[in-house]
Formats: C-alpha cells, sequence, structure tokens
C-alpha cells in the first residue's frame, strides 16, 4: 500500500511538471527535464553505505557508487578478478569479483541513519570452492541478531555466480528492527558481522544499505532489476 500510495503522488509530480514544460523556453524545459530525473533518482537510491568489500571504487549499472575497502580485518581479495561472474549484469560483476575473508569473525561498521525503513543487501560470490559444503558460515548483526545461519554460496548458486541476500529493517527509536528481533543502538553505527564456523572462512563481496522497502517501494526498479537479471 506504501508503494502504491508513493507511486500515485509520484505520477502526479510528473504529470504537472511534463505539462509546465511544453508551455516553457527551451532552457527551462531542459531544466525540467534535469529535475525530473533527479526526483527519480533520488526517490529510487536513497544510499546509506555501499561498499566494493576487497575492492576499490565501483559505479554499478543502477548507478550506485560504492566506496573502496579501507578495513584493516582480514583479507581482501581480487582472486575472482580472473572470472566472469554469471547471473549478473556485466557493470556490477566487480562487486562479485573482489571480497574480503578471514580466518576468524569479522564485521563492517555501518553508520545509523535516521528513523525509517532501510534494506540491507549482502552480495556473495564463491569463486574458490566448487562443491558444497566446503565454506559455510553465519552472519549477525550486532553479534546479536541472526541474519543468516550456515550460509553455503556454492551449494545456494554454484560456482562463480552472483547471490544476494536482502533484508528489511527498522530503525526507530535507539533501536534496530530485523522482523521479529531487536538490538539496542548505543553508539552511532551498527555492525554486520560475519562468523567464523568450522568449515573454511566467512567471506563478503560488497554490502548495500539503502532506504526502501523489499515489497516494492524505495529501490524498488533496484530489485525488480536484480531478479529479472537472477532469474535469466
Amino acid at each position: 500500500m506504501k508503494g502504491f500510495i508513493l507511486r500515485f503522488f509520484e505520477g502526479i509530480f510528473y504529470a504537472c511538471l511534463l505539462k509546465l514544460s511544453f508551455d516553457m523556453p527551451l532552457r527551462l524545459h531542459f531544466f525540467s527535464v534535469v529535475l525530473l530525473l533527479s526526483f527519480r533518482t533520488c526517490s529510487t537510491y536513497d544510499v546509506i553505505f555501499a561498499i566494493n568489500c576487497g575492492g576499490g571504487a565501483h559505479v554499478d549499472s543502477n548507478g550506485i557508487s560504492y566506496d573502496p575497502d579501507t578495513l584493516e580485518t582480514g583479507i581482501a581479495s581480487s582472486h575472482g578478478l580472473s572470472l566472469a561472474i554469471m547471473r549478473v549484469n556485466e557493470l556490477d560483476r566487480r562487486l562479485y569479483q573482489t571480497e574480503r575473508y578471514s580466518t576468524d569473525s569479522f564485521s563492517y561498521k555501518l553508520p545509523v541513519p535516521p528513523d525509517g525503513d532501510y534494506v540491507l543487501v549482502l552480495k556473495f560470490s564463491e569463486v574458490w570452492f566448487r562443491d558444497p559444503g566446503q565454506k559455510v558460515f553465519d552472519v549477525k548483526i550486532n553479534d546479536d541478531i541472526s541474519l543468516i545461519k550456515n550460509l553455503d554460496i556454492y551449494a545456494s548458486v554454484g560456482f562463480a555466480t552472483a547471490h544476494d541476500e536482502r533484508f528489511q529493517l527498522k530503525f526507530l527509536n535507539g533501536n534496530l528492527y530485523v522482523q521479529d528481533e531487536s538490538t539496542v543502538l548505543s553508539v552511532d553505527h551498527f555492525t554486520v558481522d560475519f562468523k567464523k564456523g568450522a568449515r573454511d572462512n566467512p567471506k563478503i563481496n560488497a554490502i548495500l544499505l539503502l532506504r526502501g522497502y523489499l515489497d516494492g517501494t524505495g529501490p524498488s526498479a533496484l530489485f525488480d532489476f536484480t531478479s529479472k537479471v537472477m532469474s535469466s
């Protein structure tokens, strides 16, 4: 319902702007088009945090800028650069080719955004093992809320194949809610934790946090696009 309401008012805005543009001089018409595109971009991709784990800065096919990885914990690897990652847009392959892993548990700190609803996207690909059960690990938030138990990337999608895990987060009054669980935010950041298990090392390829909903509001174009690629 929220998605429908947002799209309804967004449509009215576009219609009014386009109507006005027909009566404008050429220069103002150009300005109106730029304003329309800017509004669309801002409403669709309100990015809070984006990092290309183990790699450098990168702009993906949706125009989202990923920061280079400066984490000192663990090991940055570019082994996947020799592979053509499957089931992903060619412009986005770099996000799945570089990675950070560690022989122990490790974490990334993400800034606590203003109260609201957000989507967390964790990007993975298995570029080393070619059998299931070789790399299995857990992912948590604040070392408290369990996001993924016994993640086996190869068992999920196979070798050198993009795999995204997406989660709906809500920040409200100093608390972070994920489904039926919550954790208290006592500082200006929270952590995404990759937990060492009995089978090899935890890893992550890229992390993205942006405002919106998984049900089609906010970053819907991003997730619709990803779904089409993943199913092709």
